[in-house]
């Protein structure tokens, strides 16, 4: 698999968008995109495997950006 690929892999597909997933992952949906999305990936090994690969992408980063903003602060605290 090349890397244009991989940079279509949700076209032409009756899986989910990429934007659709990580709006979910967002929590960006409404209740009952957020259904629909359920509902497929409960089917979906693939879709449910992005998912998860989604979730643990966005949350590490919100993780990181948090710790380093508090970091940040206690740092400037200190200064004052």
């Amino acid at each position: 698999m090349n890397k244009e690929d991989l940079n279509t892999i949700f076209k032409d597909s009756e899986c989910l968008s990429e934007e659709k997933l990580i709006a979910y992952c967002n929590n960006e949906l409404t209740n009952l995109e957020r259904n629909e999305v359920e509902r497929h990936a409960i089917n979906c090994k693939f879709c449910s495997d992005a998912l998860e690969g989604f979730e643990k992408k966005i949350h590490s980063e919100k993780g990181y950006y948090f710790a380093k903003s508090e970091i940040l602060k206690k740092q400037k605290n200190k200064k004052t």
